[in-house]
Formats: structure tokens, sequence, C-alpha cells
């Protein structure tokens, strides 16, 4: 059966500004008991009681209660999910501004998300990525638009299970019409929310990669896809899932794209992690260490690159300087000399 895009838990299309944020989070602190918090889905307000009681007496009439409890407190959690991901949780007004708010809420569920964020722990997304689901699975019904609100917004023929099928669902929509701005698009969102596998990962890079091909060298959706891909690698690169991240990284460098220190950095660590992929590691690491020529740790990786293709004079005149620090070297050295 058809579900109305707008209730999924992980589809939210919402772009704040760091104003806007911050204006929405002082509406949810400055709730009494005389006034409630009222959404429309993008944005907060508050409520007098009159207004409360309209509300109810349209809802009737089959229109929407935007004080409805349920379905506020469900905006407020998405509401903090994109603030997570935009990363505006960071400074110290918002999360005193937050403490503000975690005493005006009732709702633990809210509560609980406004814990997990000030945390600060490194897995906030996740949890309140779970907390979204679970609040979702229990209230489905609930959640549901009023009666003349359903005609007018879109649905998906979708079976929700996790976190980011939406956006990997209507990105294979788009996909299938060759609507290829569309298909970036979902697939930015599904990358932002970080919810898939490594299957789901790898498929959506080679989608990318296939459509580098077809775009012309100054197409903005060209550098849109570079981003994606990087933001991949940054990920995998962070989990030590080398082999994943040298796939993302290498499609940049082969289509053109001027590498930046960092990338050249990753690939070759990466290159030095893979199985008999020591050697494609040099020229970046090599790169690296031309401009940073007093790191040590990449002097030594050069240097042990250089010893594993046995171009031993290369290798003894880096591996020289760093013996007096690391006794192992000297072994390295040896062999040097007796080649």
């Amino acid at each position: 059966m058809p579900t109305v895009l707008q209730t999924l838990p992980d589809y939210d299309e919402t772009v704040y500004t760091k104003k806007q944020f911050l204006d929405n989070l002082q509406v949810l602190a400055d709730k009494t008991d005389q006034v409630k918090v009222c959404s429309n889905h993008r944005s907060f307000y508050l409520a007098s009681r009159v207004q409360q009681v309209f509300y109810r007496v349209i809802s009737h009439l089959g229109f929407e209660d935007r004080c409805n409890i349920i379905k506020v407190n469900y905006d407020i959690l998405k509401f903090f999910h994109n603030g997570c991901i935009n990363h505006y949780f960071l400074t110290l007004d918002v999360q005193n501004l937050l403490k503000s708010v975690q005493a005006t809420m009732d709702d633990p569920n809210v509560k609980e998300a406004a814990n997990e964020v000030l945390s600060l722990k490194p897995d906030i997304k996740e949890k309140l990525q779970a907390i979204l689901l679970n609040y979702y699975n229990k209230h489905h019904s609930s959640l549901q638009p009023a009666f003349w609100h359903r005609f007018f917004m879109r649905k998906v023929d979708i079976n929700f299970k996790n976190f980011g099928d939406t956006y990997n669902h209507l990105a294979q929509v788009e996909l299938e019409k060759k609507h290829v701005s569309a298909t970036i698009h979902y697939y930015k969102l599904l990358i932002a929310q970080g919810a898939f596998s490594d299957e789901t990962a790898i498929f959506v890079a080679a989608k990318l990669i296939e459509f580098i091909d077809i775009l012309p060298a100054n197409n903005k959706n060209r550098d849109i896809v570079f981003d994606i891909l990087q933001s991949l690698a940054d990920r995998y690169y962070a989990q030590k899932k080398y082999q994943i991240t040298q796939s993302f990284l290498a499609p940049i460098a082969r289509y053109g794209a001027d590498l930046k220190l960092k990338q050249k950095a990753m690939l070759g660590v990466c290159y030095l992690n893979m199985d008999n992929r020591e050697s494609s590691a040099y020229p970046y690491l090599n790169d690296v260490l031309r401009v940073n020529p007093s790191d040590l740790f990449l002097k030594e990786k050069v240097a042990d690159v250089l010893f594993s293709k046995q171009e031993w004079d290369k290798a003894l005149a880096i591996y020289t300087p760093l013996f007096e620090n690391k006794k192992e070297l000297k072994i390295k050295m040896i062999e040097c000399y007796c080649q």
C-alpha cells in the first residue's frame, strides 16, 4: 500500500540556515503550559488555547491539527536529526538553548533525543535515527495526514524497514527514468544520513561514476558527484576499510580532478594496506612528503615502499636520518648496504 512520503522517518528535505534553526529551537524553549507548540512540518510556532481549540475543531472536518502532540513530537525528532546532520549542535549557544528545550518538553522520546545530542558522542546520528525509527513504528497510523491533505501529498510504494530506505528508493526511481540531477540529489541526501550498508555504498558509487562519463566537464553535477565520492571515502577511511575507500578516491583521480593533499595521503595509506599494492602508494606519499618534508611517519612509509620495490639506495637515503630513533630500522639499513 502506498505510503505518504512526508510521514517516513528518514525523509526530510527541509533546509535551515543557522539562524532559522536557532529561531525554531527558541520557539521550543519558549513552550509553557498555556501555549503549546504547533508545527507545519518545516517550522514551529506557539499556539494559544483559542488556537488549540480551533485546530481540534477543524481536525474533525478532515483538516490538519497542527497542535497534534504525536505529530509535533515527531517533527521535533526530525528537526533534531536535521540539526545533527548539519552540525548545528556543536556550538555552546545552541547547546544551552537545547538544555532549555529539554526542560520544557514532556515526551520521553524528545528528552532522550536531546540527551543524546548533548552527550556529543560520535554515534549521535545513529542514536537519533534509532529513536526516530522506533517512534515511527509505534505511532505509524497516527502520523498519517488529515483526510483532505492526503490527496495533495506525494505517495511512494515502498517496503520501508531501515533508515535510508526512502532516499535509496527515490534515487532508484529517478535512475530508471535517467533523471541525473534528481538521482544525484537523493543519493546526496542518503550519504548525508549515513544510513546504509557497504553494499549500498558501493552500488551508489558505481552509479555516480557512470554519470561522470555522460556529464560535461563544466557541469555542476560532476562536482557534486566528486563531493559525494569524497564523503564516502571519508566515512570508510575512518572505519579503516581501505579497499572500499580506494574505490571511491580512484575515480576522482582518474577523471582528471586535481587531487588535494589530503586525498593523496588517503590514497597512499589505502594502497599501503592493500595486498600487493604497496608500490602504488609511492607517488601519492612522495607528493605529500614534498609538501611536508619533516613528517617522519610519511618518510618511513615512503622508505618502506622503496624497500619493498628493492630500490635500496633511495630507501637507505631516507632510513639513515631516521634510524637513531628506531632500532628496528637498523636491520633494514644493513639489508640495503648488503645489496
